[in-house]
């Protein structure tokens, strides 16, 4: 994140600095070398706590398995409609159970799973937000700094201007004054 944040405001200071002395050059200010002094950047802070995690959700799947694992019993209730004898029904009882068993296994990881993809999607959004805020915060930190600094060397440049005008107006006056006089 600190990566992030230096390459923003390297490319805020680039892109800012050059209309600044611009328009200090179009209104005649003679700055001092290296103006406007950019403010330094700081790092965004660590990333915020991450929220507890929920409840597991272990029973549900628990419970979404065995309705799956029922469903392997369907065949054996509907031995006797195709004219099958139901004699193989308490031989593959086992294998059921089997399944059954395979079922709440595996929906019960599938959701789980699902469960910590869905937390670590919302831990990152979460991160890059509070990245980016920071960023964003640091930026407009930086804007009202240099607003401020450059307010005031441009408002001293000015006064600066001023006061060679009004000396070069000064002189003026004083060489006509002579000139009417002599």
């Amino acid at each position: 994140m600190a990566a992030v944040g230096t390459a923003a405001a390297a490319r805020w200071s680039a892109e800012l600095g050059p209309p600044l002395r611009r328009i200090a050059t179009e209104r005649g200010l003679v700055m001092e070398p290296g103006w406007p002094r950019l403010p330094a950047a700081r790092t965004p802070g660590p990333p915020p706590p991450e929220p507890a995690p929920p409840g597991p959700a272990l029973l549900t799947g628990i419970v979404e398995g065995a309705a799956v694992g029922r469903l392997a019993l369907l065949p054996l209730a509907a031995l006797p409609l195709v004219g099958l004898p139901t004699l193989g029904g308490p031989a593959l009882a086992p294998l059921a159970a089997g399944v059954t068993l395979a079922a709440l296994v595996t929906v019960a990881r599938a959701r789980w799973t699902a469960a910590h993809r869905g937390r670590v999607r919302r831990r990152v959004e979460q991160i890059l937000t509070a990245a980016a805020q920071a960023v964003e915060a640091d930026l407009d930190r930086r804007l009202v700094e240099v607003e401020l600094s450059a307010a005031t060397a441009l408002d001293r440049a000015v006064l600066r201007r001023r006061v060679a005008v009004e000396r070069e107006l000064a002189l003026l006056a004083a060489d006509g004054a002579g000139a009417r006089r002599g």
